[in-house]
């Protein structure tokens, strides 16, 4: 279940980008999140490498470098209109602990380990839909949301 209010910050991660779509089966859920974001009731911080992951499944799933900027474009000005514009950091101890974490857990991606990573190191809640992250994010007391409970 999604948490009432939450004073800090909250990071999402890149099925939050490509849920911007309202094509995306997320989308309402990305909304309503945004949404209460914009409310206050705490503030999105979209994990760093987030934005490279949306570009290199795009053009790994043979999207054109054109359309692939495209989408990015219109995912910034999705996030603008609810002035959702800031980002985690990406640190080597961020990386590191990523890496570990991976080592630990096999069935995180990189991507994945580096979300968990960024969110583990600021202490915040994490937000995905990915049910292997949100099984690891709990084993490693990380607090963690399923994007869907929005």
């Amino acid at each position: 279940m999604a948490p009432k209010r939450v004073k800090a910050g909250m990071l999402v991660e890149t099925d939050f980008l490509f849920g911007l779509s309202v094509k995306d089966p997320l989308h309402p859920h990305v909304i309503k999140l945004l949404e209460r974001s914009a409310k206050g009731e705490f503030t999105l911080i979209i994990s760093a490498v987030s934005p490279l992951e949306v570009a290199l499944t795009l053009v790994s799933k043979g999207v054109s470098l054109g359309r692939a900027i495209q989408v990015l474009k219109l995912m910034e000005e999705a996030l603008a209109r609810y002035e959702a514009w800031e980002y985690g950091s990406l640190s080597l101890g961020v990386v590191t602990l990523s890496l570990g974490l991976r080592l630990k857990h096999r069935l995180l991606t990189l991507f994945d380990s580096i979300h968990l990573a960024t969110a583990k190191n600021l202490d915040i809640p994490l937000v995905t839909s990915d049910g292997v992250l949100l099984r690891v994010a709990r084993l490693e007391g990380v607090e963690a949301y399923d994007l869907r409970g929005f």
